[in-house]
């Protein structure tokens, strides 16, 4: 059930008014600003253990609409007939919840906010509509550095157990590439909810492109993420070139688990969140 203090609406839409979005938001608007929500993986529009649903009425709380929208074949939204291939048809769902956006309420500022592949496609997102005007990535991208190797070897040796097993891993890695390869064909849907790191400079591109644009983002990573990012700068180290202290946050819960299982992790990450976006991206708020 919604809020006491919030409106909630379903609205369908898309260009096969194929997708289902849930839009909550407050009975006495304060600000004019919208996050809107993308799936994590499989997950449905309520989030991972109902993240997305707590998040929406702490934003709820603090004057924010939120807008919690299901992807092709995900939750509510149904396959169109004709129907795109896995990235390419959420990518086109996206194109059109940005039209539907800018048609019914062009006056807010406009966030993107996604964990694990909804980061993924939010990136995407942020890169290619100008109507964003930030976004908040849970374990989203991130590049090995001196600092995070370090640490990572320094792990390694005060465990030895955690040593032989990472040796064992990189003995069996051709064997494991090798069969991952024979069945890379098998089963071409689940591309659609797992993504590869692009590279480097592609991403340091995007980032320039961002900065240029004035616009915010948040990155939070679990320990969920511990294989590629072990330290709260490693991303300013990853991009030396880059001025992103003043617009790009980072977070790091080494505790927290990917999906954030825990009641009161859940709780912390979402008090960030929204203390962020309160109080650390002032220039953005339209009261």
């Amino acid at each position: 059930m919604p809020s006491e203090n919030s409106i909630q609406d379903v609205f369908t839409l898309g260009r096969h008014n194929h997708l289902v979005a849930i839009m909550e938001r407050p009975c006495l608007l304060e600000r004019q600003q919208l996050v809107v929500m993308i799936n994590a993986g499989l997950v449905p529009h309520v989030g991972p253990f109902r993240m997305h649903v707590d998040l929406s009425r702490a934003l709820v709380d603090q004057g924010i609409a939120s807008l919690r929208f299901d992807l092709s074949g995900i939750g509510d939204s149904q396959w169109p007939i004709n129907a795109a291939v896995g990235v390419e048809q959420h990518l086109q769902d996206m194109d059109d919840l940005t039209a539907w956006i800018q048609q019914n309420f062009p006056d807010y500022s406009v966030w993107v906010f996604g964990s694990c592949t909804g980061a993924d496609y939010a990136h995407q997102v942020l890169c290619h509509h100008a109507l964003f005007v930030g976004g908040i990535f849970l374990d989203g991208y991130a590049y090995p550095t001196f600092g995070f190797h370090a640490r990572k070897i320094a792990d390694l040796l005060k465990s030895p157990s955690r040593l032989i097993a990472a040796i064992g891993r990189r003995c069996l890695q051709p064997l494991t590439r090798k069969k991952v390869e024979s069945h890379a064909d098998l089963n071409l849907e689940t591309q659609s909810f797992t993504w590869t790191l692009p590279p480097k400079t592609e991403t340091e591109q995007d980032y320039q492109d961002w900065l240029n644009r004035n616009l915010f983002w948040l990155n939070v990573f679990s320990g969920g993420a511990h294989d590629y990012f072990r330290y709260s700068h490693q991303i300013y180290d990853a991009f030396p070139k880059l001025a992103l202290q003043e617009r790009c946050e980072i977070i790091h819960l080494p505790r927290a688990d990917h999906l954030y299982t825990r009641v009161l992790d859940r709780k912390m990450v979402i008090e960030m969140i929204v203390d962020w976006m309160i109080n650390r991206c002032p220039e953005v708020v339209k009261l």
